[in-house]
């Protein structure tokens, strides 16, 4: 047979009734390629099982050899294979992350270009917009004179109800700009009715712009005073066993007396029989019976834990205590000095908070540092119209600044340097059952090397309520989220998260989880750059993360710079609907946006289970928030709706 260069075939498949499939042509044999073709579809035939398929295209199996395309999971998004031998592992598979709208017709485009050594990218496209990509792939087997195979073809995979116009088959891969372009001038596709947009997704977007309105600020801070008062934890008596003991300041920061020595970084380990060994040789050997600590992750990346734990005769150790998610096989972990002997000289003893407010009104904090204590900085409690302005926190074992239940509070042009846990714990800031606002503002703040104990879940603000602002700050070298975000009403804009989310898998830099009743949190102008990279990532890491049924946000004209790890996007969302991703920019990475949907059985159990009732208080069932939020009255409809629009990416 004459291989050619290029196949295009029209009407390939042209029935939505019953399942079909179509042999085309003998495609090239040799180099790159780019297919091509414009379809819609009505879902599945018969979905089988959890994860439901529906097979668009295939050369070969697309598993153990050629490669194939096909619909994927209850949200129906795209999935994106080339094989691999069989017995060398499995094929790689390339996630489009976004569903495929259904009873429309669409333009999807799928390349591989080799790079180097026979390894190449392989992308994935839908409507002229990147979907994602992966590298250092090894080149699809052709074997001469077998033909693509549209529609069911078998292989292990399910029918979709599908049609297909038209398939572009060819030996040249397009860029992202050819593939763009040749998607705009495709007639099909643009001969789609203007779809009317949702009036829920209209009122979600509109909503988002008007809470921005009042909440600019003023960008740049002001020069930091060279002299301030200082309040440190040098004073007072510290009574108290626990594990911040272990720390020490050194060099003007706070470190751990640990091994490995550097911070951030932790060694692999081996669990067997409920003892783990440290593959590193040059690991510190004590007697049997010793009892230490140790800081690590057990089981899973996203959730770390300190252990006492004994050393064994072996050159093992065995935990004393149960980590809350149990043991895995291997692990990453570090041991922390003995009990009693760290350096006393340099561990400030005030374990408490260095101040401590409640009940009041109308304060303002000025120019003060506050460093050195085994405890927190400030908390305040039950206050309103506190002013916190031009202060300093640094080498707190605890919290920076801690407010529970306060109204009108205002941190502003304040530094937060090596904070053991939270730099600013707020919960209760503002009423969420009357959807009061908290008032709480939040500015021109920069917070570096927040988590320098308690490392996993321990962002650079944790804020939790109604009706705050955050603006102008800088997040940088934080292991966990820059910031974790719970509540109603809530503005984040105009702030630079960098390296951030560097040591935790599982996550966001910013990050929403468990509530289907928080509503209307918008991120509007922020840049996240250089998200994850650091330690083991089984999961993902992402700059925005909505988990679990986290709905109805905007994110709004943000820039995600290499903010996209395994399995995630530059924006994740996990089980939640109703969310608008509109005009932002991302560059790099392997995707802009991932969607990872529970299909409509799971998502209603788990609205509807004890678990999420207690978390959201039957918030999403009031009156108010009905009126307030219209889409909550779909909240059992529509479970994989999303509305991402004029979203770009720039390698």
């Amino acid at each position: 047979m004459t291989m050619v260069a290029a196949i295009i075939l029209s009407s390939v498949l042209s029935s939505l009734a019953e399942p079909q499939k179509a042999e085309t042509a003998a495609i090239p044999s040799e180099g790159g390629f780019t297919f091509e073709a414009t379809f819609r579809h009505d879902g599945y035939f018969e979905p089988d099982g959890r994860w439901p398929t529906g097979l668009l295209a295939c050369y070969r199996s697309g598993y153990f050899d050629g490669w194939r395309i096909y619909l994927h999971g209850p949200d129906e998004h795209l999935l994106f294979q080339i094989g691999v031998p069989e017995g060398a592992g499995e094929a790689t598979s390339l996630d489009g992350g976004v569903p495929v709208p259904r009873g429309t017709w669409h333009r999807l485009a799928a390349t591989w270009l080799e790079e180097a050594d026979g390894k190449g990218a392989m992308k994935l496209y839908l409507d002229g917009e990147f979907c994602g990509a992966k590298h250092g792939v090894g080149a699809p087997s052709i074997n001469p004179g077998e033909t693509l195979i549209a529609g069911a073809a078998g292989y292990g995979l399910g029918a979709a109800k599908l049609e297909i116009a038209e398939i572009e088959y060819s030996a040249s891969p397009l860029d992202g700009g050819q593939i763009a372009a040749r998607f705009a001038a495709d007639g099909l596709c643009r001969s789609n009715p203007a779809a009317e947009p949702d009036p829920l997704f209209v009122q979600v977007y509109t909503r988002a712009l008007k809470m921005l309105e009042g909440t600019e600020g003023r960008a740049e801070a002001p020069a930091y005073p060279e002299e301030r008062e200082s309040v440190d934890g040098f004073a007072g008596d510290y009574d108290g066993d626990d594990i911040v003991q272990l720390m020490m300041f050194a060099g003007g920061s706070l470190v751990r007396r640990r091994w490995p020595a550097d911070d951030g970084i932790y060694a692999d380990i081996s669990m067997e029989d409920g003892v783990f060994r440290f593959s590193d040789p040059g690991a510190p050997e004590f007697p049997a019976g010793t009892r230490l600590f140790a800081h690590g992750y057990w089981q899973y990346y996203w959730m770390d834990q300190i252990l006492p734990v004994e050393a064994t005769p072996d050159g093992g150790y065995r935990p004393l205590a149960t980590h809350m998610y149990g043991f895995g096989k291997t692990g990453r972990a570090a041991l922390m000095a003995k009990e009693g002997t760290a350096d006393a000289t340099s561990i400030p003893k005030r374990r408490a908070q260095l101040k401590w407010f409640s009940g009041v009104k109308g304060m303002t904090i000025r120019n003060t540092e506050f460093h050195d204590s085994l405890g927190a900085g400030i908390e305040f409690a039950d206050s309103e119209d506190v002013t916190i302005e031009n202060c300093a926190f640094r080498r707190l074992g605890r919290d920076g600044i801690i407010l529970r239940n306060c109204r009108g509070v205002t941190i502003r042009d304040c530094v937060f340097e090596d904070i053991g846990q939270t730099a600013v714990f707020a919960e209760g800031c503002g009423d969420r059952d009357t959807l009061e606002s908290g008032r709480t503002i939040i500015e021109r703040c920069r917070f570096e090397r927040t988590g320098r104990v308690k490392r996993c879940y321990s962002p650079g603000i944790y804020i939790r309520g109604c009706g705050n602002v955050v603006r102008n700050c800088v997040f940088r070298d934080i292991p966990s989220s820059g910031m974790r975000v719970e509540g109603n009403d809530i503005v984040v804009r105009d702030c630079l998260f960098e390296n951030c989310v560097n040591e935790s898998d599982d996550q966001g830099c910013v990050d929403t989880w468990g509530d289907p009743s928080f509503r209307n949190c918008v991120y509007f102008r922020n840049v996240f750059r250089g998200i994850g990279g650091k330690g083991t990532c089984n999961c993902g890491r992402a700059g925005i993360r909505f988990d679990d049924m986290i709905s109805g946000m905007a994110v709004i004209s943000n820039v995600f710079d290499r903010c996209c790890e395994k399995n995630f996007g530059g924006v994740q969302i996990h089980a939640g609907h109703y969310n608008a991703v509109v005009g932002n920019v991302f560059i790099g990475g392997d995707r802009m946006i991932s969607v990872q949907n529970w299909g409509e059985r799971r998502w209603i159990e788990s609205v509807d289970s004890p678990e999420t009732k207690a978390r959201s208080r039957n918030l999403e069932s009031s009156g108010l928030y009905l009126e307030r939020y219209p889409e909550l009255r779909k909240l059992r409809e529509n479970v994989a709706m999303q509305y991402f629009e004029g979203n770009r990416h720039f390698e």
